[in-house]
């Protein structure tokens, strides 16, 4: 089975502890955001505006692609992000 993770960027440690787990259960992660989160640490401390804005917009398509990939969502922690509504409405 296929799965798409969303959380809170607040809970990126959580989202990757429950992808790790459903990995051992033999399943598929369809796209792991959390990785996107050091790349985006690495940006904010160069301060280029132009590559931070490109790897946003890419990070949100790979997010859309991940969330239609998906046979199922797991919806996790809290659901007072605003971006997981997107993730949410496109499933």
């Amino acid at each position: 089975m296929k799965f798409y993770v969303a959380a809170k960027l607040s809970d990126a440690d959580k989202a990757q502890e429950l992808m790790a787990e459903i990995r051992l259960a033999g399943h598929e992660i369809t796209h792991d955001w959390t990785v996107h989160i050091r790349e985006w640490a690495i940006l904010m401390k160069r301060g280029d505006q132009v590559k931070k804005v490109l790897h946003k917009q890419a990070c949100g398509r790979k997010d859309m692609e991940g969330v239609l990939a998906a046979d199922a969502l797991v919806w996790l922690y809290n659901p007072d992000s605003r971006g997981a509504f997107v993730e949410l409405g496109l499933a």
